[in-house]
């Protein structure tokens, strides 16, 4: 109730700021704002390219492919070697007063002799944004589609920002994974220096049924814990100097699980800085903090007395528990003609990965692509990231990992594709495969006079 009543709130807000554009005054032009950042839909290199299809054929070896029960010879991990098929469309379209952003790629892949992991994926980014004026714009915002696998698919794809809640990210095991986050936002300029920021998203993640290998009994199947839930959010900022800005942000967030009882709500604020520290550099970092309530399940010792009629020592008591924690985001990028680097750490709350409910999550990386030879394009990925998990006594989650890729281009619309993605990881839930490997080499085919750069 108290989510729907703010979300209300910024609409009519909105609302107001549209009925207040009248003139044709600039909008903001400063430095990124971390609150407003979206994804790099469609980008390759630090640059828009323009409407691309293609299609590809690879092989695949996975060496630590991760059902939900122990395979034939007690492990966890199995290595599998597949055929994958993939297609997709990237790029970005603008217009008078709109523009589209779109990456699209839809796979499947066939693994022998560990049938029970076949299957589809699709992933669709998509980002729209329509100018009312100069004053006023409008941003909507779609991640959505399906992951059969816990590493090595969405990991090299733009989705290194930390409000993409719903989005998969620090998956335990290779099960079917059905995600979505929906975003709209508002943004109206005051004056050129003065801007407000108010919008929300909607998300949910839920998991299928899987079988390990050609086992097909019931007692294969997982029904991970999903989630859904809301956010809204304002924004103010201010530009300082043509190269500063400062802002201020509040937050409501509401996360319900799907299997399992209990759900989170929160309230953030923050304080952000951003500066362009040349044409090529810039640093943006927000400083803030939670007010975390769970509703959740708790175990406590009953009276001996009471446990002797009884016979139990303890009770399951509902509880509303309130913490407080803190939050930092900070990203430094440099975008140069044809390449782009980005560092990238956070401290925020995430809703989980099945097992884990929301967890308090740190994160850090650098991301790099180059798309600037007639013939080559490359990316580099490397980061670290850990959860514990604010209502359930289990032990943290943490993983290190790095991966790399390249397309060449071999003869007009045929190129060349090689990848390769590890993670080593560790979990307090149970003792298996740590260590993740997975290279793909195959063909690509798709017009256009520059390199494909799926990733």
């Amino acid at each position: 109730m108290r989510l729907r009543t703010i979300l209300l709130g910024l609409l009519m807000l909105a609302t107001v700021s549209l009925a207040l554009a009248q003139d044709d005054q600039g909008e903001y032009q400063g430095p990124t704002i971390l609150d407003r950042a979206g994804p790099s839909v469609g980008q390759r290199g630090g640059q828009a390219v323009d409407f691309r299809p293609y299609g590809d054929v690879e092989g695949v070896y996975d060496s630590g492919l991760i059902g939900v029960i122990p395979a034939a010879n007690g492990q966890y991990g199995v290595g599998g070697e597949g055929i994958l098929v993939g297609f997709g469309l990237m790029g970005n379209r603008n217009w008078q007063h709109d523009s589209l952003s779109v990456d699209y790629r839809g796979t499947y892949t066939y693994y022998q002799p560990n049938e029970g992991f076949n299957g589809f994926s699709q992933y669709l980014g998509l980002n729209y944004t329509h100018h009312f004026s100069r004053r006023l714009k409008l941003n909507f915002r779609e991640n959505g589609g399906i992951t059969r696998y816990a590493f090595g698919e969405l990991t090299y794809l733009p989705l290194q920002n930390s409000d993409l809640v719903g989005v998969p990210a620090n998956q335990l095991f290779d099960v079917p994974t059905y995600f979505s986050q929906t975003g709209v936002d508002l943004t109206y300029n005051f004056t050129p220096r003065l801007s407000l920021d108010v919008g929300g998203d909607g998300f949910l993640i839920s998991y299928g049924n899987t079988s390990y290998g050609n086992q097909g009994n019931a007692a294969n199947q997982l029904a991970l814990i999903g989630v859904d839930g809301g956010t809204g959010r304002a924004n103010l900022a201010y530009r300082v100097t043509k190269r500063q800005t400062v802002s201020v942000g509040y937050g409501f967030s509401h996360y319900s699980y799907t299997n399992a009882f209990g759900n989170v709500q929160f309230q953030s604020v923050d304080l952000g800085y951003a500066v362009a520290i040349s044409k090529t550099w810039q640093l943006a970092a927000e400083i803030g903090g939670y007010r975390v309530q769970s509703l959740t399940l708790t175990q406590v010792p009953v009276d001996p007395a009471i446990a002797a009629i009884v016979g139990s020592a303890y009770a399951t008591v509902v509880t509303r528990p309130v913490q407080f924690m803190p939050m930092y985001v900070a990203t430094l990028t440099h975008k140069y003609a044809h390449s782009s680097l980005a560092f990238n750490y956070s401290k925020t709350i995430m809703p989980g990965n099945g097992a884990y409910l929301t967890s308090n999550t740190q994160n850090a990386g650098v991301n790099f692509s180059y798309l600037g030879s007639r013939r080559l394009a490359t990316s580099l990925i490397a980061g670290y990231s850990d959860m514990s998990a604010i209502g359930q006594q289990i032990g943290a989650f943490r993983m290190e990992y790095a991966g790399c890729g390249l397309t060449y281009k071999l003869y007009d619309a045929v190129h060349l594709e090689l990848r390769y993605d590890y993670r080593h990881f560790n979990t307090g839930l149970v003792n298996y495969l740590t260590n993740e490997s997975r290279v793909s080499l195959g063909l690509a085919f798709s017009p256009g006079p520059t390199p494909l750069a799926v990733w």
